[in-house]
């Protein structure tokens, strides 16, 4: 593909399938923003997994070179193919998106529960702070 500007380039999100985005060639920024109740889709196509959103609101820029990856959840809305800091639009890109079915993370023995709770992103506010006093 080719690098995209930020300008006009569309947001996504999928429902069911997580995405694992790998960078073989080229320089990628990839838009990321958590998922809200204010976020509306413009199209939605359910029987390919996709939402398109024009307007996301501020995202953060995730900034790949070769060897890099990046992993969107159901929760993740991406713009994936932009162009990166160093790089001009039209730059060709070479990359991998792997696609993986989040019905494979869960359980079908009854008790067990959604299996993919187990492996919830880390962020800031999930990790444990060190309760521990010292003199």
């Amino acid at each position: 593909m080719e690098s995209l500007d930020s300008v006009g380039s569309k947001a996504e999100k999928h429902e069911l399938f997580i995405d694992i985005h790998y960078l073989v060639r080229g320089s990628e920024c990839i838009g990321w923003k958590a998922h809200s109740d204010e976020d509306v889709a413009y199209e939605t196509r359910p029987e390919q997994d996709i939402s398109l959103y024009e307007n996301t609101g501020a995202e953060q820029l995730l900034e790949l070179e070769p060897g890099m990856y990046a992993v969107f959840f159901s929760t993740d809305v991406h713009r994936p193919g932009l162009r990166g800091k160093r790089g001009i639009m039209g730059e060709p890109i070479k990359k991998a998106v792997v696609k993986i079915n989040s019905n494979l993370f869960k359980s079908e023995e009854k008790g067990d529960g959604d299996a993919a709770s187990r492996f919830a992103p880390i962020r800031a506010e999930n990790v444990p702070r060190n309760q521990s006093k010292t003199p």
